[in-house]
Formats: structure tokens, sequence, C-alpha cells
């Protein structure tokens, strides 16, 4: 199996992470399938780890295997030693350990953020599906709406508007920069561009997606939607 490397971060926290005295690791796994996500929750249990799986966008400077803990971790070198055997146990190896300052996370106590990017993904490539994966918002429009893309490639639109009940559907990247929304029964075949820029505002900078209709569709209004995310 190829051999992955794993940097450590300790930063300071914006996004709480409930703590518990048993070290809980959260593996984001959005880059993984399922059988590397099934075998590193079992190795990490068997280390005596808990695990909750998330599929959160990595922060913005997140884009190789990173470890972001908290300062407060208790017995660090125990649960370094634990996770760094799950680790070697399933081909993903520690390369690096430094103490330094990220922006968009917060592990509290006795929690850890584990971030693993496979051999030959680039994460805030732009060019994937997952990147674009997010809750988008209804922008300009008569009324408000949701479209929830999700990872697995499923989608979910959100109204309250009994004029565009809500429904569940398929999606996937046709190939950048064209986004498709699909389903034979009821039928969809529905097309989005994908518009990305970046934004400054009192706060700080964001990053902005927009998908923008290109044809007026029948199951959801002609309105463009837009996901931002702060770095």
């Amino acid at each position: 199996m190829m051999r992955n490397c794993l940097r450590w971060y300790a930063l300071v926290p914006l996004l709480l992470l409930v703590s518990c005295a048993q070290p809980t690791v959260h593996l984001n796994h959005r880059y993984l399938d399922a059988q590397q996500t099934s075998v590193l929750v079992t190795a990490l249990q068997q280390q005596g780890l808990r695990v909750e799986l998330n599929q959160h966008p990595f922060p913005a400077r997140v884009s190789e295997n990173t470890l972001i803990y908290s300062p407060m971790l208790r017995n660090p070198e125990a649960t370094a030693s634990r996770l760094q055997q799950a680790l070697d146990d399933t081909g993903w190896h520690l390369r690096d350990n430094r103490l330094l300052v990220e922006s968009n996370q917060w592990f509290t106590r006795d929690n850890l953020g584990l971030f693993l990017v496979p051999a030959g993904v680039q994460v805030h490539g732009g060019r994937s599906a997952v990147d674009f994966a997010h809750p988008y918002s209804a922008e300009d429009c008569d009324f408000d709406y949701r479209l929830n893309l999700q990872p697995d490639g499923r989608m979910v639109f959100e109204s309250d508007n009994p004029a565009y009940p809500s429904f569940q559907a398929n999606w996937r990247l046709t190939g950048y920069p064209y986004l498709q929304l699909y389903q034979e029964q009821p039928y969809l075949n529905f097309y989005y561009q994908i518009e990305r820029s970046d934004s400054r505002d009192a706060i700080g900078k964001a990053a902005i997606t927009r998908l923008l209709p290109l044809s007026t569709p029948v199951r959801l209004p002609a309105c463009s939607l837009v996901h931002g995310v702060r770095y």
C-alpha cells in the first residue's frame, strides 16, 4: 500500500467540538472511499480511540494528510503513539510534527481532527465533484430555497413554496464548469454553470461558489445559487 504523509498542527480555535475524557478522533473522510474509511475506523478503535466521521470541507490551508489537535490535549505522547500505530497499520505515515497556528477549526481537549488525502487527489483543486458538494442558498430570487449537493451524489432541494415542493434527486459534475441535476422518475435533467470567485468584507476573505442556471427548469426556480466559506 502506498505510504502517505501526515502533518500535525495545533490551532487557535474558531469551531468548537465537544470534548470528553476518552480521546476522540474526528476523521474527515471527504476524499476517502468506503473501504479506506472502514479500515481506518477499525484500526483507530483497536487503539482505544473513539471515532466520529464527517465530510466537512477541508480548512483552506489543509491540503495534505494533517492532524489538527488542541494544545490542551491530555497525554499527547500516549495519544500520538496510539494514533501513529493505527496509521502505520493502515499505510498512512506520520512525517512531520509541528506546532502551528490554524484558523478554521477548533478541537478542544481530547479531540483531534484527522484529514487524510489519498495519492493523486488534489484538495482545493476545484475540478473534482467533491469540491462542489455544499449546501447552496438562493441568490436574488423571489423566495428562499436551498439546494444541498451531497458528496455521495445525492441532492436535496428544500423549499417552503408550494409551487416548488421539496424533492430529492441526483447530481454530478459532467466536466468543469458544468454541473447536472438528474433523475429518471420524475424526470429531471438540468445544468448549472459553476462560477468561482473571492470576496472580501469587514470580517475577512471568503471563497464564493455560484451555480448559474443554463435554462429554465421545471421543478425548481431559475435562480442562481451561492455558497461561501471564509478563509
